[in-house]
């Protein structure tokens, strides 16, 4: 190693007698733990060392006077929703003025990072401890803190590069925040346990790309992709975008639940207005959203119970089916929940909720709603018949400890015995949720709601629907 922190020529790892084990291609260039102790001490900033602010006007400042930083970036790190959160403020606006992996790392936080952080005072407790976990890893000081920050750029551009989805490999990346014991007394997060036994001392990455520590950081973000994130090679039929296909087009593309287990990710936590200013104002700032639309939604006449004005106005801001579902929801929901206060009661216990058969009702209910309609259903009916699958669920009577967790829905129960976790669709209508969701949506539709082709709709509406195939 130069006086620049390069590497002049291969390092070759010893064994513990001293001896360099026969030289292969994938080890010729790997830097021993002796080395990376070394360059650490040597090239490795503290995270003490970061701009800390106190105020958010003055981060905005600083953000706002960045070049090379496009405005809709600028835009999102100094909206309050999803400003960088405690002491991220600094190792985001330090990234911003890096190249490399730190660079494009900082510019997909901005967009995912924020709104997975975020903490909601209705979750439960458990769900709670969880996400101020994470924030006390990526929004302090400590150890883990900083060695979050120096991992995250290249954990992040390994499995970009192995097919993972950007949010999925950021929800991957709050994940792994949670796994540090003690943020503040050393270095504990997943996989980077042995660097204390190792003598590495925590650091951040120096400025120059060429310098051995982000050699060696890659070197071992990959490890930990594959050993701890489960993401080894590229698989090549999960590629990381795909087109939405049409109903018509799914027998061509089928993804198999395999695919599907490597790509599910927890839902990020819901975003909810608890005064009707704020919330008005969140429906105001829909954009592409008709008048008509907005009033509705803001209506305090219209009958939608819960939390589902919330949920709709997340699917508002979503393109495709996403939105034409909400859309139909504001227009026929209330009739129905108007009709019956016991069903209205019931079916939110499970929609307003927060068990994997919640989150797998507002994922599916899009493209069931999709799939119904392009078979001759009426919107109305379509409407009618999704919110009637929810009473296929036991939960639909009331809790069951028991099976919160599992898939109870018709139809969906495969997924236990796959081990599909429960998952929200990406917010990008390309990718691979959405079509693997619309895929499973179709099967539902033929197996559960019975209706098969668009001329057998007749036929169907007298046939199976989803809340005779309800189970204790």
């Amino acid at each position: 190693m130069n006086p620049e922190g390069h590497l002049p020529q291969p390092f070759r790892a010893t064994d513990s007698k001293g001896t360099a084990p026969p030289e292969s291609a994938d080890d010729a260039e790997k830097i021993p733990y002796s080395v990376a102790r070394v360059a650490a001490e040597q090239y490795g900033e503290s995270g003490a060392g970061i701009v800390q602010f106190s105020r958010a006007e003055l981060f905005n400042r600083e953000v706002e006077a960045l070049p090379n930083i496009s405005d809709e970036i600028k835009k999102a790190l100094c909206d309050p929703r999803t400003h960088p959160r405690a002491h991220a403020e600094g190792y985001m606006l330090r990234s911003l003025t890096r190249q490399g992996p730190e660079f494009d790392f900082a510019l997909a936080a901005a967009a995912y990072l924020s709104p997975l952080l975020r903490v909601d005072s209705e979750n439960f407790n458990h769900i709670q401890e969880q996400a101020q976990q994470a924030i006390g890893v990526t929004g302090m000081r400590g150890p883990d803190s900083t060695m979050w920050w120096t991992f995250a750029p290249y954990l992040y551009q390994s499995m970009v590069a192995k097919g993972v989805a950007e949010e999925a490999a950021f929800q991957r990346l709050v994940e792994w925040a949670k796994t540090s014991p003690k943020p503040n007394e050393r270095i504990g997060l997943a996989g980077l346990e042995m660097f204390v036994k190792e003598g590495i001392r925590d650091y951040g990455l120096p400025k120059d790309v060429n310098n051995i520590l982000h050699k060696f950081t890659a070197q071992e973000a990959e490890r930990i992709v594959s050993t701890v994130f489960g993401v080894r090679d590229k698989n090549e039929s999960l590629p990381n975008m795909l087109e939405i296909p049409k109903v018509s087009d799914l027998e061509s593309g089928h993804i198999s639940y395999d695919a599907a287990r490597d790509m599910t990710r927890e839902p990020a936590i819901l975003d909810k207005f608890y005064s009707t200013g704020s919330f008005q104002r969140a429906v105001q700032a829909l954009a592409d959203v008709p008048t008509e639309v907005k009033k509705s939604l803001m209506s305090e006449q219209i009958n939608l119970p819960g939390r589902l004005r919330n949920h709709i106005l997340r699917l508002l801001a979503r393109p495709g089916a996403e939105y034409d579902f909400a859309i139909a929801l504001i227009k026929y929901g209330p009739e129905i929940f108007t009709k019956e206060q016991k069903e209205q009661d019931n079916i939110g216990q499970v929609i307003n909720a927060e068990y994997t058969d919640t989150v797998m009702w507002w994922t599916f209910a899009p493209y069931l709603y999709r799939n119904l309609t392009s078979k001759g259903v009426t919107e109305e009916d379509a409407v009618h018949k999704v919110l009637d699958w929810v009473k296929s669920s036991p939960l639909y009577t009331g809790p069951r400890r028991e099976i919160e967790s599992l898939h109870n829905l018709a139809g969906l129960e495969v997924f236990n015995d796959e081990k599909i976790i429960k998952y929200a669709l990406a917010k990008n209508p390309k990718d691979i949720s959405h079509r693997f969701t619309a895929q499973e949506a179709e099967r539902v539709v033929r197996d559960v709601f019975g209706i098969k082709e668009k001329t057998e709709q007749n036929q169907a509406q007298a046939g199976m629907t989803p809340s005779t195939v309800r189970r204790s």
